[in-house]
């Protein structure tokens, strides 16, 4: 690679290099469709369902495949950013300082140690709109003033649909891969039970869970029917030692017989 660096267009960025094993690929893989909710819907309830899946022992990695992310889409009116004297760079900036949570100390108080946090996220669009970007002949400006904020989810990257026999269900699917050393049998069962735990709960009824992928039961299968022949052979083999030494016995027999009445 260092080689070919020459190659490279001006302005792309460096070629990154990662490790890749096995165990980097997913061993289960589990499709969330429905036909009442829509694939922006089934993200939040799999990104839900991942926070629960990724407490399963020798899990370590969990993506989520397909739908949309939920995103605050804000659409700036560039007449009343005008009227307010204001620019996109500065909505911009109240933006960020609102949404982010920083570390401010630790407080220590009869053993008990405190982590204190200043700021925070936005949660939903009537949070956002009720921000404040900037001051204006002494009143506040909010975000609603000058742009329009939808929750909604993102310009999807990734499509994932479900065919259940009659047509097409939008569908989300959850990859999960196992640590290394760890048996994908176990690893598989131990998640699907937990899945199961949580039908009826965090996953509604009206949400079916496929699983379109199992490494863990095909390696069971595979394992089973090497066990399965290793047998055959060994019965099969065990048979033909005893016939074998049973047939040399009988001939040792047959033949000293004859020996015998020679020499009386």
């Amino acid at each position: 690679m260092y080689a070919n660096y020459d190659l490279i267009p001006p302005g792309a960025t460096p070629p990154l290099v990662k490790p890749r094993s096995i165990d980097d690929v997913p061993v289960l893989a589990l499709t969330l469709h429905s036909k009442r909710y829509n694939d922006f819907e089934l993200r939040r309830v799999a990104a839900q369902l991942t926070d629960s899946v990724k407490q399963a022992p020798d899990v370590s990695e969990v993506r989520i495949l397909g739908g949309q992310r939920r995103e605050l889409r804000v659409t700036l009116d560039s007449g009343r950013l005008a009227a307010f004297h204001l620019t996109p760079l500065q909505v911009l900036g109240a933006l960020g300082a609102a949404n982010q949570k920083l570390p401010a100390g630790r407080a220590s108080v009869g053993n008990v140690e405190t982590v204190l946090e200043v700021g925070g996220f936005l949660r939903d669009a009537e949070e956002a709109k009720n921000l404040v970007v900037a001051v204006s002949n002494g009143h506040p400006v909010y975000l609603r003033d000058v742009a329009s904020v939808a929750d909604t989810g993102e310009e999807p990257s990734q499509y994932v649909q479900f065919a259940a026999g009659s047509g097409f269900e939008p569908a989300v699917t959850i990859s999960i891969a196992k640590r290394k050393g760890a048996n994908a049998i176990a690893v598989a069962d131990n998640v699907l039970r937990r899945v199961d735990a949580l039908k009826g709960n965090l996953l509604p009824g009206d949400i079916d869970v496929t699983v379109t992928r199992n490494y863990g039961e095909t390696a069971a299968e595979k394992s089973n029917e090497l066990l399965f022949h290793m047998g055959i052979a060994v019965v099969s083999v065990s048979l033909l030692i005893a016939f074998v030494l049973g047939f040399r016995e009988s001939l040792i027999v047959f033949t000293a017989i004859p020996v015998t009445l020679a020499l009386t």
